[in-house]
């Protein structure tokens, strides 16, 4: 009697948890992608892409903080990519 008492205290909580939001928004990025590649003795360029939803109030960084690692060369620290540009296509297709 206890467990079914504490189960229908239990999905009565969880159903009014889940019933009294009726809006949620997020202003975070769909995702991204970073390659880089070798241009010299200790020299990379670096291209991150990062992906965001067309009605996305998400703003644009003008800095990306890019922690940088290396187990050969023992190296282990953070750099900091500038010159970002922003660049936005539209997807013309419609997917339904």
């Amino acid at each position: 009697m206890k467990n079914c008492l504490f189960f229908l205290k239990s999905f009565t909580l969880a159903l009014l948890m889940l019933l009294s939001f009726n809006k949620a928004n997020a202003t975070h990025f769909m995702g991204g992608d970073i390659t880089y590649v070798c241009i010299g003795p200790n020299q990379y360029s670096v291209i991150a892409k990062l992906y965001q939803d067309c009605g996305s109030s998400a703003t644009l960084p003008s800095t990306l903080n890019v922690n940088v690692t290396s187990s050969n060369c023992g190296y282990n620290g953070i750099v900091q990519l500038s010159n970002l540009r922003i660049i936005r296509f539209e997807m013309k297709q419609n997917i339904f």
